[in-house]
């Protein structure tokens, strides 16, 4: 596993039998076709060598500064995308506290679409990243500041490298447009370009993301994984493998095992504790979430995105705002709704087009409730056992 960071598998593969695919569409056909199943591969053999077990005596603010100082050490320009939320948050303060020099600090917007700053992208763009960014340049004036409108990559989507035939073996859980154009950031940004052209390692860093931590059948506690990457890092990506498009996730990583680990011990001790007068709270919940849980006295208690906030991200306040996260982000995102709202524009019809083709492919065993645009059913990990 020595340069496991190069690979492009750290990201998560599909598997079917001996077959194995980065698109979760190809694996889901060839189950059906062949009553196979599909497994999702996230790190399983690396992962599989370390022991869960055992909570790692680092605190996790140490954990965060040690995994920002490998991926300074490892690259030549680190891009840091800041979203305004808890997870990108945590990652680039890990930088800051360790005094680590961030190259850029890169933000997704869609004001040339929108219009407006109070939308639903960017009003947390305006609200929380841009003013956090504003602090960083105070401090740091030689780190540049990137606000990347997804209008200069979006119009002419489905009119480049056969999109429009075969963008839905180009996701696997976020179908969006926006996710899809993400991926030709690098290919066109002259900056970035001029970086690949002097030999630069160049590296995107994403805030990937929050521990779920959940009873498995045996009563054990343990670590999961869920599908949901390629908002970061697209299958495309993966597939094209080239040498000059580094990624890293900066928490669901094989070289954050011990970061990952505390994550999960810190949660695993709280849901096994739980302070009375966290049930029926902000911080603890009876609606279901995949972060965490708790049977108590023959209910089933749910951690909420703030209760995980609360135990992981110690310098996140609960109170800062946010846009939220919800599953319409996966399909017919509000992130789109520029993008989307003339029906009768072509990338319009293509899209839903799409999408009904996907339903067909997939078939109703892997549609959420709801339908095709509430998304695909997830594939979860191999479970890291924490007791």
């Amino acid at each position: 596993m020595l340069n496991s960071h190069l690979s492009k598998d750290k990201f998560g593969f599909y598997q079917v039998g001996s077959f194995k695919t980065y698109s979760k569409v190809e694996a889901i056909e060839l189950a059906n076709a062949t009553a196979g199943s599909v497994h999702w591969n996230f790190n399983d053999e690396e992962f599989a060598l370390y022991d869960w077990t055992v909570e790692p005596a680092e605190s996790l603010k140490e954990l965060y500064q040690r995994r920002a100082r490998q991926i300074r050490e490892r690259y030549d320009y680190v891009v840091l995308w800041w979203s305004g939320g808890a997870d990108s948050y945590t990652m680039l303060r890990a930088f800051v506290d360790q005094g680590l020099f961030v190259d850029e600090l890169a933000t997704f917007h869609n004001f040339g679409g929108d219009g407006s700053w109070d939308t639903y992208l960017n009003s947390e763009v305006k609200r929380v990243a841009i003013p956090v960014a504003e602090k960083i340049l105070e401090q740091s004036p030689g780190t540049k500041f990137r606000l990347v409108d997804h209008i200069d990559y979006q119009p002419n989507l489905f009119n480049v490298d056969d999109n429009k035939f075969d963008f839905l073996y180009k996701a696997n859980a976020v179908f969006s447009p926006n996710q899809l154009a993400r991926r030709y950031i690098r290919e066109k940004n002259q900056d970035y370009l001029d970086l690949f052209a002097k030999g630069k390692k160049v590296c995107f860093v994403w805030g990937m993301d929050k521990p779920r931590v959940n009873l498995e059948k045996d009563k054990r506690y343990a670590i999961r994984f869920v599908d949901i990457v390629d908002n970061s890092v697209s299958p495309v990506t993966q597939s094209l493998n080239r040498d000059w498009e580094n990624d890293e996730f900066f928490f669901w990583s094989p070289d954050a095992k011990d970061l990952l680990c505390k994550q999960g011990h810190v949660i695993m001790r709280y849901l096994k504790n739980i302070p009375p007068e966290d049930f029926d709270s902000r911080w603890l919940g009876r609606k279901g979430n995949a972060l965490g849980n708790a049977m108590v006295n023959g209910k089933m208690w749910y951690l909420t995105n703030d209760g995980c906030h609360r135990l992981v991200y110690e310098d996140w306040s609960a109170d800062t705002y946010s846009s939220g996260k919800h599953d319409f982000l996966l399909m017919w995102s509000p992130r789109d709704e520029w993008f989307l709202k003339d029906t009768h524009a072509e990338h319009t019809r293509i899209y839903t087009a799409g999408l009904e083709k996907l339903a067909d492919l997939v078939g109703n065993d892997w549609i959420k409730i709801g339908g095709i645009k509430k998304g695909l059913m997830t594939c979860i990990s191999n479970p890291l056992y924490l007791e």
